[in-house]
């Protein structure tokens, strides 16, 4: 990150914590074809709650935390999300900014949220992400047999022309475009290190997330179980 501050991950960890935060989410009532939605930096907590949403078949939406309250709003307004990912602040330009106050207010403006979590230190009000998932470590991993045009992702246009119009990615599609985007256009290959500056507010991080499925071998066995058991 912007401030220094580092993580770092190994295989075995990010498929505990996944499962883990799977099991909060169905834990939460969670299931096939709800939205849930993070307002946050490009963090691994972001990443893990992406791929924990598409093991059960949530619909996934991400945003900045540099869009103010209006702009979430405009855009997760659109789809109700049951539950919020958002960070307490995020550094930029060497400054630091806190979210919370901002946070109540897209809570507010989100009747549909029934849960609210948050990385860093964080409001009585909301569950902090450590508390949320440490209940469920150990969980055993488990993936949900969906369609293949099962919706994986709603990313939304820049609301130059009004407000922002919804676009609807479905998993295994996007999973079968990214692979060969990243596997032949860009050969990357196992054990291969990418770096693309993004936020979460923008498409380049949906496409960074599918690079765990072309720098390793077995990452991409487990999304095709994730996706609906297409062959290898």
């Amino acid at each position: 990150m912007e401030n220094g501050e580092r993580a770092e991950i190994t295989w075995g960890q990010l498929r505990s914590q996944v499962s883990a935060t799977a099991a909060a989410m169905r834990a939460e009532g969670v299931g096939v074809g709800d939205r849930i939605a993070a307002w946050v930096p490009n963090v691994l907590e972001a990443a893990i709650f992406g791929l924990a949403g598409l093991s059960i078949g949530a619909v996934v939406s991400t945003s900045s935390p540099d869009f103010a309250p209006p702009a979430v709003l405009d855009r997760f307004g659109q789809i109700e999300p049951v539950l919020l990912l958002a960070a307490s602040s995020y550094t930029y330009g060497g400054k630091s900014f806190d979210c919370i106050s901002k946070l109540k207010e897209i809570v507010t403006g989100l009747p549909s949220v029934k849960k609210t979590i948050v990385i860093g230190s964080h409001d009585k009000e909301f569950t902090s992400w450590t508390d949320w998932i440490t209940p469920f470590l150990g969980s055993a991993p488990h993936f949900e047999k969906l369609p293949f045009d099962h919706p994986g992702f709603v990313l939304f246009s820049s609301g130059t022309t009004g407000k922002p119009k919804c676009i609807v990615h479905r998993a295994a599609g996007i999973l079968l475009k990214l692979r060969v985007e990243q596997k032949y256009s860009f050969d990357i290959h196992e054990g291969d290190k990418l770096f693309f500056f993004t936020t979460c507010g923008w498409m380049m991080w949906n496409w960074l997330l599918y690079i765990l499925a072309a720098v390793h071998r077995s990452c991409f066995t487990t999304a095709i179980r994730c996706h609906h058991e297409l062959s290898d």
